[in-house]
């Protein structure tokens, strides 16, 4: 990593003063490849050079107008371009070979995928389908804001300009390059009912590639370059209000603005309608570059604060406000064409060989034929369009989701420099993000049907998912916190905090999707990174020993025992959630989540490992049972916490002063210092061999020295 950084700060009189900056860093990582250029299959097929050029500039003008009048402008750029690169991006490589039809272009260079299923690592030999990739982010700001001073009210008010730039090449369903897949068909015996089945294994799958023979693959076309440009705009009015010496109020509000996104170019956005299945392409024929998404003028949040002094030793704090989220970066309406691909599948039957799209046997003799690109109609509307492409659809009438949030709190100062804070606080998400499937059954009636069972296969015969970015669904959190601390006094600073919460929302993870689509209450539970209980202790602390210290403070003993400082940080928590997964065959219902049968109360038994290795089960595994039938398991989500967690750190200090001018720092530093397991939580999916156990854990104590000269 090679960076740089630039600040300049101008006093040009009394009453003004800029400032400004530039950062640039250059980082590059590289990964070698297992099989040289020929790439393989370590670390997923991530293998080559990542080179990110990073940019970060801001200026800061400050002016002064009267004593009761002050301004602020900022302005500043953040941009970064990253290009990652397979190791043998640029060369002939499938040419070379003798794998016509894939080296077209640059970004097609370089070794095809070649994957021999059924027991060997994947890519056997090439490079992972997300690379290369090219991308570019950008995010401009301009802010002025402005404070007058009227009394015993601090009025501040301003807006706030915000330009969004976010470009992303990259085709990775399938490869840029090509991807052949050997399977088992091709060189095995066809099944006779009247005889002994034959024999099949790897050793097929090796003939398939020996023999090339691949059961299909295809290709990535690189037709488009996506890229998102956005607008958002803010204002904001706030008043602190001096009431009296004992009572300050914080109120205003802020209005935010998100318009519609646009593509960088006609055609960048393709938009998936379900009422009629098609695709809409942003910017083609009458259809909007926006897509036509609707504007909403009327995001207001309100802030209201409020500090009352009880007495020189005790303060209380409550709050309220509303913030607004913009739409979740990285995902947008990106279906084909702006993402095209050419795959080949098998032929006449399994047992065939792949067949292109002009109608000749696929294989790696015979290569891919020239790319098959999307015909685009002149009204921008793609009509019966695959049935088994997944396709995203950005709802028109999205609205952006916000978090209510409260708190109330006591402050109190004690004897012997310590202060206690214990404070109630909350928050409510409202139209949450969170991913929806269009395409799975919503009603007790379509369970058990299968693909039948899907509301689009029904309408248009349609087997893929339909996935709706986003849907609003609402999450709560609760928690008490309270934390005592004791300021830095005789060398001595400590902080203790203690967090009992609950959090609760439908969806999984972060953006994630909605957990059962039949009872949408059953998705309502502690979200998954949920931990009803936390406890951090940390302290520093400089020895009592060495110059100006209680003890040994002249002498040898004072320069090398004294002077020692010790920090440490201990953190204790209470697992996560557990979910009881089952197999979901017999449910027979796309997107559905299956969970078990609970049939007695769940003992935890804290085993580690499983029996292979002389280990034993967490939990009672006989309190779960594989459902049957069309329906769903009587456990619920993240019903039971996981193990739970400990990490202690410890750091030591001294600064060795050798002249006035020249210092040495040296530190020793632990993390994990009691080299305690730090368990993962154990499977819990009742169809699995590894039902019940633990199998990874991590906290490894971890130990590092450093010196640092200063002079």
């Amino acid at each position: 990593t090679n960076s740089f950084d630039v600040k300049l700060d101008d006093n040009a009189s009394d009453k003004g003063r800029l400032s400004a900056r530039f950062s640039y860093g250059r980082p590059v990582t590289y990964q070698a490849p297992i099989f040289g250029l020929a790439g393989g299959w370590a670390q997923g097929g991530f293998q080559g050079t990542s080179v990110q050029k990073t940019y970060s500039m801001g200026a800061n003008y400050n002016r002064i107008f009267t004593a009761t009048l002050i301004s602020e402008l900022r302005v500043g750029v953040a941009h970064y371009h990253n290009d990652a690169l397979p190791t043998d991006f640029g060369s002939t490589a499938s040419k070379d070979i003798g794998i016509p039809g894939v080296n077209i272009d640059e970004w097609t260079s370089g070794l095809a995928s070649i994957n021999i299923n059924g027991g060997f690592n994947t890519p056997f030999v090439g490079y992972s389908a997300s690379i290369p990739w090219h991308r570019a982010e950008a995010n401009i700001s301009v802010v002025n804001s402005w404070t007058k001073t009227k009394g015993n009210h601090t009025i501040k008010w301003g807006a706030d300009y915000r330009r969004l730039r976010d470009d992303l090449l990259q085709t990775q369903t399938i490869n840029p390059r090509g991807q052949f897949n050997f399977d088992t068909a091709q060189t095995s015996l066809k099944p006779d009912p009247g005889f002994v089945q034959p024999k099949t294994g790897l050793v097929n799958n090796m003939a398939s590639f020996l023999l090339d023979q691949p059961s299909g693959g295809g290709r990535d076309i690189a037709a488009y370059f996506p890229a998102l440009r956005g607008n958002q705009f803010f204002a904001f009015v706030q008043d602190k209000w001096q009431v009296s010496s004992k009572l300050t109020l914080d109120f205003g509000v802020r209005w935010e603005f998100y318009p519609p996104p646009t593509p960088a170019f006609s055609g960048g956005f393709s938009n998936y309608n379900p009422t009629n299945n098609t695709l809409v392409l942003a910017g083609i024929g009458d259809n909007p570059k926006n897509m036509g998404l609707q504007k909403n003028w009327k995001y207001f949040a309100p802030r209201l604060g409020i500090s009352y002094r009880v007495n020189n030793a005790t303060v209380i704090r409550a709050g309220y406000g509303v913030s607004y989220t913009p739409f979740p970066d990285n995902t947008y309406a990106y279906n084909f064409p702006v993402k095209q691909n050419n795959q080949y599948s098998t032929g006449l039957n399994n047992f065939a060989p792949g067949i292109t799209g002009t109608g000749q046997f696929f294989s790696m003799a015979n290569g891919f034929p020239a790319p098959q690109l999307a015909v685009i109609p002149a009204n921008g509307i793609i009509t019966n369009p695959s049935l088994t492409q997944n396709n995203i659809v950005i709802p028109l009438n999205y609205k952006n989701p916000y978090v209510e949030s409260w708190n109330f709190s006591i402050q109190r100062a004690l004897p012997l420099h310590f202060t206690l804070d214990v404070a109630y606080v909350g928050n409510h998400g409202v139209r949450t993000s969170a991913t929806y499937n269009l395409n799975v059954p919503t009603t007790a009636d379509q369970m058990g049907l299968g693909r039948d069972g899907r509301p689009e296969y029904q309408q248009f015969k349609r087997t893929a998912d339909t996935t709706v970015f986003f849907v609003g669904y609402s999450s709560m959190y609760n928690g008490l916190q309270v934390k005592l601390n004791r300021r830095f006094h005789n060398g001595l600073a400590i902080t203790t905090a203690y967090t009992m919460s609950r959090g609760m929302s439908f969806q999984t993870g972060d953006d994630g999707g909605l957990w059962n689509y039949i009872n949408p209450r059953r998705s309502y539970a502690r979200t998954d990174f949920d931990r009803h209980q936390t406890f951090v202790q940390s302290y520093v602390y400089d020895l009592p020993f060495g110059v100006g210290r209680k003890w040994l403070n002249r002498g040898l003993a004072a320069r090398t025992i004294g002077g020692w400082q010790l920090n440490g940080i201990l953190t204790l928590m209470t697992g996560t959630p557990l979910t009881f997964g089952a197999n979901g065959s017999s449910l027979n219902t796309p997107g559905a989540n299956q969970t078990a049968d609970q049939v007695a109360e769940v003992t935890k038994l804290y085993g580690i490992n499983t029996p292979v290795k002389g280990g034993s089960a967490w939990f009672s595994q006989a309190s779960f049972v594989q459902p049957t039938g069309v329906r769903f398991g009587s456990s619920g989500r993240n019903t039971l916490s996981g193990p739970n967690f400990f990490n202690a750190d410890l750091s030591i200090f001294k600064i060795f002063n050798f002249t006035e001018r020249v210092k040495m720092e040296i530190r020793g530093e632990s993390f994990s210092v009691t080299n305690t397991a730090q368990f993962s939580n154990p499977n819990t999916d009742v169809s699995s061999s590894n039902y019940g156990y633990i199998t990874g854990a991590g906290g490894g104590r971890g130990l590092q020295l450093g010196a640092k000269i200063s002079f």
